[in-house]
This record gives structure tokens, sequence and C-alpha cells, in this order.
């Protein structure tokens, strides 16, 4: 997963914006109907289903997750652009577009039928590790690399230096990916002139 930055927004309009745009599940208010034909399925998976009800507008989709015993475990409606996908055949990765160039992302281990905590704009690094920008101790930005579901189990927080001072440093990063031996290239803008630098960090021993 890569961001690109297209202009910039004051970190707190992101996070107001962000927190009130989709709620953890949203209740139905009709009673789906296979066999009248009310619904077109978009797509259908073992454990998600994406679908549009012939009863409401063309632009809303439904998202439906499913545990292995076939409940539905998440279940939202949103005329955004919206997605389900499996990250592996554990992982479902369930996202939304908030903004432009900014996304509110939220995993669901099929496996252990749990779900992790939102996160803004992620970046995939390996198997259950994930990176975010978030603001930290004392309203300071990190870089931070937590485990996707359990956090107490695998957390570092990185800052970097000479970001950008016109532009949030959420958006300062343009791309992250695992190079092997514990290690990640970052690689994010520096500098009022935006230049692209690429910086080494060893998450394990």
């Amino acid at each position: 997963m890569s961001k690109k930055i297209p202009f910039s927004i004051p970190a707190i309009l992101i996070f107001l914006i962000c927190s009130a745009c989709i709620p953890n599940s949203i209740s139905l208010d009709y009673v789906l109907n296979d066999n009248a034909n009310n619904i077109i399925i978009i797509e259908n998976e073992p454990n998600f289903r994406i679908f549009q009800n012939k009863d409401m507008l063309p632009w809303y989709l439904h998202y439906e997750v499913y545990n292995n015993k076939g409940d539905i475990v998440e279940s939202f409606i949103t005329s955004r652009t919206a997605w389900i996908r499996n990250l592996n055949e554990n992982i479902l990765e369930i996202g939304v577009s908030v903004g432009t160039g900014t996304t509110q992302v939220r995993f669901y281990s099929i496996e252990h039928d749990i779900f992790s905590d939102f996160f803004l704009s992620p970046f995939l690094v390996k198997s259950n590790i994930i990176a975010e920008m978030r603001l930290v101790h004392e309203n300071k930005w990190a870089l931070i690399f937590q485990d996707i579901f359990v956090p107490t189990t695998f957390l570092k927080e990185f800052y970097l230096t000479n970001l950008p001072s016109t532009i949030s440093p959420f958006f300062s990063i343009v791309n992250i990916e695992y190079i092997g031996d514990g290690s990640v290239s970052v690689t994010h803008l520096s500098g009022d002139h935006y230049d692209e630098i690429t910086t080494v960090l060893h998450l394990f021993p």
C-alpha cells in the first residue's frame, strides 16, 4: 500500500473527518430476500459479500463479513469507495475512502474471529505487521509499527527528521517496504522542496 500527497490538510481535520465516516457496524433497516431477486451480487467469497440492494439508491453498496460459521460479524452500507479483500487465507482487509488520498482500514482474522482497531491509511509491512503515521506522546508524530491484532505483542515508534513544515506529517510517508532481515525501507518527503529520501529502519534484532 502506498499514499500520494495531493496537498496539505491540517491533521486535526483528518481525524475529525475520519472519526465520523464509518461506524463499526450499521444496522439494516430492511430484510434481504435473495429468493425475490432483490439484490445484485457484486462479489461473493466464503467470508465476505458485496452487493447492491435494488430498494436503495444505486450508488450505495452493502458490505458483509462472515465468520467460518456463516454468521455476519460486520455489516455496513456506504456510497464511498470501499472494499473487502483477502490479504491472505486468514486475514481480510476492510477499507473505506474517507477523503483525498486517505483511507480508513480495519482487518479481520478469519482464524481467530477478531477484528483489529481502525487504521488511517496504513501500510502493510509483512504478515501481521502494520505501519501508520500517528500522533503520540505530547502530540508528536511518529511512524508506528505494530502487530495488527495484538499491539501489546509488538509495537515500535520511530521519529523521522526534517519532514516538510508545510504539510501534515501524516502525508509525508510515500512508501514502506519490507526488505528482509527484520528491516524496512521507508521513503518519505524531506524539507520544503518535498525531496524523496529513503531510510532503512530495523524492526527486529
